[in-house]
């Protein structure tokens, strides 16, 4: 399952100072799709601009693996390396 831009709905509610009323449902949803419906998605990816180790968010979800652009294996894949 692809996720993209999972973090614009919490960077926009961080803005509007509504953040903790939308932590919860978010996850919520997560958990049932991702914990919860192991019969249909084995494996998901998530794309954002904010770190998932820092986002609370997915404080209830097992096994991820951060990965970003400058990673050593994805130089090639997006034409980005650090420096």
């Amino acid at each position: 399952m692809l996720i993209d831009e999972y973090d614009s709905v919490l960077i926009k509610a961080e803005r509007n100072g509504c953040l903790p009323t939308i932590v919860s449902p978010i996850q919520k949803m997560l958990s049932y799709v991702l914990k919860n419906n192991s019969d249909n998605v084995s494996s998901s990816i998530f794309t954002g601009i904010t770190r998932v180790a820092r986002a609370d968010t997915f404080s209830g979800l097992n096994h991820l693996k951060e990965c970003t652009l400058i990673d050593p294996g994805f130089e090639q894949c997006f034409g980005f390396s650090e420096g």
